[in-house]
């Protein structure tokens, strides 16, 4: 067996694994946010971030970033989460896109905060789903894993491929 297979292999288990986690992960977490409770905060950043990324055609995205400050029985927390999305800035969206989804934000300005009452650490603004994110995670990562397994029965003499 190669060094090559073996990686392949493994890269394409882990990474699988990880889209599958993190994409039920997200719909646990919408559907638990459905019971958390809501605080006052107040926003102390807020902005766009563009980005292209490497692929072909490029395609430049925009995403919300946006820092908030919240109290929870008496404890301060500051929170950066917008809503429910695996990708960094929340998504690759349009400049119009993003721009809406920003507009409620502005520095100084009280919102309303969605807490986990069992960790109030974890807070969202907006419980909304990126259901993009969840579909590339439960259409990717399941074909990830029956790559490396393909390649694990290949090894071993069940297919050929």
């Amino acid at each position: 067996m190669s060094f090559w297979a073996v990686l392949t292999i493994v890269v394409s288990a882990a990474g699988g694994g990880w889209l599958i986690v993190a994409g039920l992960r997200l719909i646990g977490e919408y559907r638990a946010s459905r019971t958390w409770r809501v605080v006052q905060g107040e926003v102390s950043d807020f902005g766009i971030q563009s980005w292209t990324p490497g692929s072909f055609p490029a395609r430049t995205g925009y995403g919300l970033v946006v820092r908030y400050d919240y109290w929870v029985d008496g404890h301060h927390h500051v929170g950066y989460r917008h809503h429910f999305t695996i990708w960094r800035l929340g998504g690759g969206y349009t400049r119009d896109i993003a721009d809406d989804m920003i507009a409620p934000y502005r520095t100084n300005r009280d919102v309303q905060v969605y807490v986990d009452p069992d960790r109030p650490w974890r807070a969202v603004l907006d419980r909304r789903l990126d259901h993009a994110a969840v579909g590339v995670c439960l259409t990717c990562g399941p074909l990830f894993v029956l790559t490396a397994i393909t390649l694990i029965l290949d090894l071993v003499g069940v297919v050929s491929i």
